[in-house]
């Protein structure tokens, strides 16, 4: 025997009750919509730790900066070495290809226009007469950026672009500074080079003087071989400088290289950058 079944009608749900279902759907769908960044984000850092781009993103002013020693020499290399220097052409090509992709990213955001356009000439049965037939066409099209991807692709693309530069600005000091660090130290090592020859040939002197005297019985022998082992010594303390010099310049023949290295001032004119 079974049961007899009911046939109540069933009761439609309520507006409120649709409205609770419809509540968790539209959080679901929010939480998967990504919000733009803040245009301005407070830093974290000291401000001591901030520094404003080298010469002021100037290159002329670093020009300037330099020329300040009254040396040209030390300017005219720096300028060589910038414009032969790998790390200034890998710099420049992330420069440019920070500003491609900048590029790119702006012409996303504007509409878009497509042109076509064709031409033909044939027979076309039943005719017999050749004819030419032309088409053209437009196709115009703008993405809507409804969630704020393509902005902040191309703001991204500004920030990248400002980095690469600062990065370019940095590499052109560092090598000015590499430069000019060389000089120095090249000038340095001429200077005691001019000392040690200069003190090599006070000795030899001195030596020559002593044996004089030495023959002549004014002088011990011991005295006078002090004076040539004394003159030896300044002498091959000569040659290991220049050849101290000569690694410095990477080229054991370049007494022409010395000289050319050699500042142009007298000693009472040459700048306080590299005494």
């Amino acid at each position: 025997m079974t049961a007899p079944t009911s046939l109540a009608p069933r009761k439609r749900p309520t507006p409120l009750r649709r409205l609770g279902w419809l509540l968790p759907l539209a959080a679901a769908l929010t939480a998967c919509t990504t919000l733009r960044p803040p245009a301005q984000v407070a830093p974290a850092t000291p401000t001591s730790w901030q520094a404003p781009l080298p010469h002021d993103g100037q290159l002329q002013q670093l020009t300037n900066w330099w020329a300040r020693t009254n040396d040209p020499v030390l300017v005219a290399l720096i300028e060589s070495a910038q414009r032969i220097s790998p790390s200034l052409a890998q710099a420049r090509s992330r420069v440019e290809q920070a500003r491609a992709t900048q590029t790119t990213a702006r012409a996303a955001l504007l509409p878009t226009l497509d042109a076509q356009a064709s031409a033909s000439r044939g027979v076309t049965p039943p005719v017999t007469t050749p004819a030419t037939t032309a088409q053209a066409g437009l196709q115009a099209g703008w993405e809507i950026d409804l969630f704020g991807a393509n902005q902040a692709t191309r703001d991204a693309a500004t920030e990248r672009l400002a980095g690469a530069q600062a990065l370019w600005h940095e590499a052109r000091v560092s090598v000015a500074a590499e430069v000019a660090l060389q000089v120095s130290s090249l000038r340095t090592c001429l200077q005691q080079l001019d000392v040690a020859e200069r003190d090599a040939q006070s000795r030899a002197a001195t030596a020559r003087l002593t044996q004089d005297s030495q023959r002549a019985g004014f002088t011990a022998p011991a005295t006078a071989a002090l004076a040539s082992a004394s003159a030896a010594e300044a002498t091959a303390r000569a040659a290991q400088q220049r050849m101290q010099c000569d690694v410095e310049l990477q080229d054991p023949g370049g007494a022409d290289r010395r000289a050319r290295a050699r500042p142009a001032q007298s000693d009472h004119h040459r700048p306080r950058a590299w005494l």
